[in-house]
Formats: structure tokens, sequence, C-alpha cells
């Protein structure tokens, strides 16, 4: 998957400048410095946040069987694949939050609530459309052996309430330049969520593994950024962004 992709942004690079490789006289190693001492955060928050749902199986193999976890293992990768659609958006939307950033309070409010309001909507429906059909969908695509992973999947997905908005949070961050903010609350909730399944994995199995990663991400995005000025503000946007559509349906 990442060998398509970076060969896909080769032919990007040969559409745009017309030659496939870029001229190593053109190297800044102090622009590299400075770029990967700006990402370095980003990175940090994201391996922590991805670190989650894969020490997760990790745990279950070792504390409880493999069988359970070929069936969490089932019910995470579906939910990854949807995981696509907050990149998407973001990466599109995220020029416009820079412009309205620079325009004043106000505006750059207006842009993050309809930004959230849109993925907490999209976790919403995904949610809601899992409650209905993932068992069918289990057995559709993987067959009898895995249903146990229907009931999973139906409580895993809603991980993604929280994870979108944490994506979201990551860029803002970036934009009000405060990103070692969000890789503490990152490392706090990864720490809470081993801690937790310690104690759940061995008592629930694989749905002990969901309510520690559920609590986790309820941790990193709602207890300690209410400590925080700069999450508190966004946690508040974002909660107010699910009533959005109905206010705006009667503004």
């Amino acid at each position: 998957e990442f060998v398509l992709i970076e060969t896909l942004y080769l032919f990007v690079y040969r559409k745009e400048y017309r030659e496939f490789f870029f001229k190593f006289s053109e190297i800044s190693v102090l622009r590299i410095k400075s770029l990967f001492k700006a990402s370095l955060p980003i990175m940090i928050t994201l391996f922590l946040s991805n670190s989650i749902a894969r020490i997760d199986q990790l745990m279950i193999g070792n504390l409880v069987s493999a069988t359970e976890l070929g069936k969490y293992a089932v019910a995470v990768k579906l939910v990854d694949v949807w995981q696509f659609l907050p990149f998407a958006i973001i990466n599109t939307i995220f020029p416009i939050v820079v412009s309205r950033y620079n325009e004043g309070e106000a505006s750059y409010k207006l842009i993050s609530q309809k930004l959230y309001s849109c993925l907490v909507w999209i976790s919403i429906g995904l949610g809601l459309g899992t409650y209905f059909i993932g068992e069918e969908l289990i057995d559709f695509l993987y067959g009898k052996k895995y249903l146990g992973s229907g009931k999973l999947l139906v409580f895993y997905v809603w991980t993604t309430f929280f994870t979108f908005f944490l994506y979201v949070r990551t860029k803002v961050l970036t934009i009000e330049q405060a990103l070692k903010v969000g890789v503490w609350v990152s490392l706090i909730s990864l720490i809470a969520n081993i801690a937790l399944n310690f104690y759940l994995i061995p008592q629930m199995g694989a749905k002990g593994a969901i309510a520690a990663s559920i609590f986790s991400y309820l941790l990193g995005t709602i207890i300690v950024a209410l400590f925080s000025k700069t999450l508190r503000k966004h946690l508040w946007w974002y909660l107010c962004s699910v009533f959005y559509p109905i206010k705006q349906m009667f503004s």
C-alpha cells in the first residue's frame, strides 16, 4: 500500500515538474531539519494514537487467544477502512482553515465547527449503520467463523467519534503552534490504555480491549482537555458541532 502511494507521488511530481526525480543540488539540509523538527510532534501524536489499536491486538494475543485476536483484528480492519474519510476531508479543507485563522477568531471558529460537524456526523452515521448491518457485513465478507466479530465491530466503530476529532485537533494545533500539548495527551491516553488492557482483557477478552480503547480516547479527548485552555476550546467546538446542523436549520 505504501509503495503504491509513493509511486503515485512520483508520477504526480513528474506531471508537475516534467522529471521523475529532484536534483540533489537543490536539496537544503537546513530546510530538511526545519521541516523534520516542525513535523516531529505530529508524527509522535499520530504514532501514539494509532498504537492504541495495535497494542490491543498484541495484548489480546498474549493474554487471551489467537481466536479472540482474529475476531478483534477483523473489527479493527473494517473500521480502519473508513479512516481515509477524515484525512481526505481535512486535507481538502485545511487550506481554508488556515486562511480563516489569519482572518480572525470568529471566522476561524465557524470553519472549524463546520469541519468538526462534518466528521462527527460521519462517525455517528458509521456507528448507526454498523449497528444495523455489522453482523451481516461480517458474515458476507468473512463467513460464519467470524460472526463474533460483528458484535465487536458494533462497539469498536464508536472509537471513530474520538479518532476523527483527534485528526482534526492535530491539524488545528499545527496552526496554533501548540502541538506539544497534543503529544502529552496522546501519551497519557496510551498509558491508560495499556493499564486498562491488563485488567480488562483477561476478564472480558476483546470486549475489554474495546472498553479500554474507548475510555483511553475519552480520557485524552475530554477529561485531560478540560485542564488545557487550548484543548478545552476545541473540545467545546467539537461537542457543539453535534448540534450545528440543527442550529443552521432554524437560523
